[in-house]
């Protein structure tokens, strides 16, 4: 069966503090491996343990309508005076926007900018604000323990970590579509342009639904821990978060294994320049490019503690430092630091709406928005 492919921008990273190996999304605070959550997508982009996880058997969909929260007009900004380590000419303070408890996984669908709560009880939420003001759309409820999301052109999906599911909500209200059954602790999730892939930590396996109507595609071997996943056009990558890193390859159009290579320790978001994979090390405070074609490796960056959510723009690859509370922003063509910038405390998920960055702050309840000029 021939396939539409297309390259999603995903931005999904998982944020989560681990125990061995330290995530949305895109991820995701990095990318769990047997996940410690503060309260916090035969075929198969920055935290309370959650209990041992079983799906139901049968592929099913509800309609239940979700519960959303009063929606103000605004939500609470702020700015911060801080400058960067290293100066812009036009740079300009972050502004920060409140969202849910220990936000995870960020998305954009072209007008809104979508934020995973993982720590939101008694069920977790994702909060809906307009990219344009920062203003607050609204707040709708998911699964128990939400960490990856992305956007499939109409409905944004969530993979529900501390319940094995995926939610699926309307893009225009937040509806809810369906909740689906994948494999224990889903973490990351894309969108391939005709299907939804999900990386299931606790199974080691990546599961693929039909976009259109959440049934099962087919499951997958991933290798150990796998946690974020992108598209690259062609194939899927998935990073196994295990001390001995690496990242594993397979082809989109079956699910069959193309190769697994070596990274960093602990690796946790992805992301794609047009012609490397890029990987956050968390463990050895790096990222390596590989190239996407064969998984040569390109060369490794040093960049600051703990990197976890990646994201590529306007040429630069940008790396959230969790522990450091830094951004740091690379030239794609060949790793050179061009500029390292304050971002909150605990900074993971990292997400491009056109003019800005925003970024995640799972320690603060806030997501930051950072000027695109920052990054000339």
């Amino acid at each position: 069966m021939q396939r539409k492919h297309q390259i999603a921008i995903v931005c999904a990273v998982l944020t989560v503090t681990l125990g061995v190996s330290t995530a949305c999304t895109q991820n995701t605070t990095t990318s769990p491996a047997t996940p410690t959550i503060t309260q916090t997508p035969t075929k198969t982009t920055v935290v309370t343990t959650a209990a041992a996880i079983t799906t139901a058997a049968p592929v099913t969909s509800t309609t239940t309508e979700p519960t959303t929260s009063a929606v103000p007009t605004t939500s609470a900004q702020t700015t911060t005076s801080v400058p960067p380590t290293t100066t812009t000419a036009a740079y300009m303070p972050p502004v920060t926007f409140a969202v849910g408890t220990t936000p995870q996984g960020i998305a954009f669908d072209g007008t809104n900018i979508w934020v995973v709560n993982m720590g939101s009880l008694p069920i977790g939420t994702v909060t809906k604000l307009k990219a344009s003001t920062g203003s607050l759309v609204g707040e709708y409820k998911v699964g128990l323990s939400p960490t990856g999301i992305c956007f499939d052109n109409t409905n944004i999906w969530v993979a529900n970590l501390g319940d094995g599911t995926v939610t699926k909500l309307k893009a225009s209200d937040g509806s809810l579509v369906g909740t689906y059954p994948v494999g224990a602790q889903p973490t990351g999730i894309v969108f391939d342009g005709t299907n939804v892939w999900v990386a299931c930590l606790g199974s080691a396996t990546v599961v693929e639904l039909k976009a259109s109507d959440g049934s099962l595609v087919g499951t997958f071997n991933a290798g150990k821990s796998p946690s974020s996943i992108l598209y690259d056009g062609t194939n899927i990558w998935i990073t196994n978060r295990s001390t001995a890193g690496t990242v594993t390859k397979l082809k989109a159009s079956d699910g069959s294994l193309v190769g697994a290579y070596n990274v960093g320790t602990r690796p946790a978001g992805l992301a794609y320049d047009g012609t490397n994979i890029w990987v956050a090390n968390g463990g050895s405070n790096n990222v390596t490019a590989l190239k996407a074609s064969d998984g040569t490796v390109m060369g490794s960056y040093s960049v600051g503690s703990n990197p976890t959510g990646i994201g590529f723009s306007d040429g630069a690859i940008w790396v959230s430092n969790t522990n450091s509370n830094t951004m740091t922003r690379l030239k794609a063509s060949d790793g050179s630091v061009l500029g390292t910038y304050p971002m909150g405390n605990g900074p993971g998920g990292v997400c491009f709406e056109g003019s800005n960055i925003w970024v995640t702050s799972s320690a603060n309840s806030y997501v930051i928005r950072m000027p695109k000029a920052n990054m000339q």
